[in-house]
């Protein structure tokens, strides 16, 4: 008996995903995460997930936050609206503008925040365009190193 406890154990801890060791807090989190279309959603998301924020689920954070940006541009005062008091989700979004995401669209978000930035935003669209170069230089590094 004690022996297949034991294994029963073993067997757990070998085969559990990381997010185990979050008390499956993340369990659902790519799902919410293919759901969220809006700006408030992505907020919702982050209240709730927030600790997900890794491996492959970050890399698809980094190609849904650039894509919108980049596809939705005039959505920006939705994403301000949306920033307001809450200095964490705005550092969330700044740090995944760039990454993993399409380089095109990375460098439609920089064109944007560079020409396109509404009069009441330049504070937001520099934050924005300081990390769409960020994830620009850092893209071309890792391009660079991998020789591809």
């Amino acid at each position: 008996m004690r022996l297949m406890r034991s294994l029963g154990i073993a067997l757990i801890l070998a085969v559990s995903p990381a997010s185990a060791s979050l008390g499956g807090k993340c369990d659902g989190a790519e799902p919410a995460l293919e759901r969220a279309m809006s700006w408030a959603d992505l907020h919702g998301w982050h209240a709730r997930f927030r600790a997900c924020d890794d491996g492959d689920v970050a890399e698809d954070l980094d190609r849904k936050i650039v894509r919108k940006l980049a596809r939705e541009w005039s959505s920006l005062s939705d994403l301000k609206s949306t920033l307001q008091g809450d200095d964490p989700f705005a550092s969330f979004v700044l740090k995944h503008i760039g990454g993993d995401s399409d380089a095109k669209e990375l460098r439609r978000v920089l064109r944007a925040a560079t020409v396109a930035c509404p009069k009441n935003l330049h504070d937001l669209c520099r934050d924005i365009r300081t990390a769409a170069l960020v994830g620009i230089r850092d893209q071309r590094r890792a391009t660079a190193q991998t020789g591809r």
